[in-house]
């Protein structure tokens, strides 16, 4: 049986541990309800936008994803999820337009907050929590964009 463990993006500075107030809401659903001991594991953030990071993306991620919503196409569900997080207004001829963006041309920042979203997202509205990439694990690529 997958053991899922929720991931919480926060900062530490002057001794301090801040979470961002999204993070902070969906730490305190988490929360809700468990008692117990439990174990604070703090990690910098994987580098984004590397091979590893991507893979985890198309081999952990979407796969969990898909499988909870029932979908069975990843690349029509990262699809949708770039409608949802890459929305851009585009004017041409005096005309507004809504366009998509794409994730081939990010750069590593850029990735990563997409991915960040999404986690986000499959975590709070999907109630889906990710295990984290372990970047000690080198995943095999099962799908390319």
């Amino acid at each position: 049986m997958l053991k899922i463990i929720p991931l919480f993006n926060c900062t530490v500075a002057d001794g301090k541990l801040t979470l961002p107030d999204a993070e902070f809401a969906r730490y305190k659903r988490f929360l809700y309800g468990r008692q117990g001991k439990y174990q604070l594991h703090l990690d910098r953030p994987l580098k984004r936008k590397n091979r590893k990071y991507e893979n985890w993306y198309w081999s952990i991620a979407l796969p969990m994803i898909a499988e909870d919503v029932g979908e069975t196409d990843l690349k029509k569900l990262h699809a949708v999820f770039k409608s949802m997080f890459l929305k851009q207004m585009t004017e041409l001829k005096g005309q507004v337009y809504e366009a998509v963006g794409s994730t081939q041309a990010m750069t590593s920042e850029q990735h990563g907050e997409f991915v960040d979203k999404v986690v986000a997202y499959s975590a709070s509205e999907l109630g889906i929590y990710l295990p984290p990439p372990d970047p000690k694990y080198n995943l095999p690529v099962m799908i390319k964009q």
